[in-house]
């Protein structure tokens, strides 16, 4: 397990040191996960440390939702003074996110 946690952290880092580069449009853990996606398609989904180690965080993942929602209670009233607006964004995002679907399953389809 420690190598697949070791491997995980390491593309966390590459990603995080692309995003010192002047100009990176993406933040470190988002070029860092793909980067490991990219690997796990090259890889074949990765091999047995890594496949290990995910099932793993996989069963603890309820422990990760911990500090959002930690977040929601210590932060409970900006929530409250924004809730329109956020309540708007999810709802639109939502939406956007629905139609885009559809639409591209519709053309890949084809």
């Amino acid at each position: 397990m420690l190598r697949g946690l070791t491997l995980i952290l390491a593309f966390q880092l590459a990603g995080l040191a692309l995003e010192q580069i002047p100009g990176m449009p993406l933040p470190g853990p988002i070029t860092g996960m793909i980067l490991f996606f990219l690997y796990l398609l090259v890889t074949d989904g990765g091999f047995d440390p890594e496949r290990e180690t995910a099932r793993k965080l996989l069963n603890h993942m309820p422990l990760f939702f911990i500090p959002a929602g930690a977040g929601i209670i210590t932060l409970g009233s900006l929530l409250q003074e924004q809730a329109l607006g956020i309540t708007l964004a999810l709802t639109l995002g939502t939406l956007v996110a629905f139609v885009v679907t559809g639409l591209l399953m519709q053309w890949l389809i084809r």
